[in-house]
């Protein structure tokens, strides 16, 4: 299996798992007067174990330094060959005199959320338009 991105954008280590959600049963007991309280005991479900996705699918993954990404898994690709499509996409950002968003701001909010949520949190009262780049085209200036 591969995932994309597998490195983390934060600090550039490669993950170390999935963060993944294990079902179980956290046992209480009851008193007389159905008073209940936890046991500090729960049986957990493996078998029911799964990764983390959020709402496109895609995995959340883990570096060393605890930093949470998330990642396109190469087996959850319709057709199963193991192809990733890549695009390039120019943005371009209508801002104020004296204030323009730098690239790094666009690539930190781009690696933690979807690229419309992250542009809409990120840019805020900006103009922004998105090209899609096909092989062969070149930017625009």
């Amino acid at each position: 299996m591969r995932f994309d991105p597998w490195r983390c954008p934060t600090c550039g280590d490669v993950a170390i798992g999935t963060l993944d959600l294990v079902p179980g049963t956290a046992q209480v007991v009851f008193d007389d007067d159905g008073e209940a309280w936890w046991t500090d005991h729960t049986e957990l479900c493996w078998d029911g174990q799964k990764p983390k996705r959020d709402q496109l699918g895609r995995v959340e993954l883990v570096c060393g330094q605890s930093h949470t990404w998330h990642a396109v898994m190469e087996d959850d690709l319709p057709g199963g060959d193991g192809q990733v499509a890549r695009f390039n996409v120019l943005i371009e950002i209508d801002h104020e005199p004296g204030f323009a968003p730098t690239a790094e701001l666009v690539r930190a909010a781009l690696a933690h959320s979807t690229a419309a949520e992250a542009l809409v949190e990120a840019l805020n009262g900006f103009s922004v338009r998105m090209t899609l780049l096909g092989g062969n085209e070149q930017r625009r200036d």
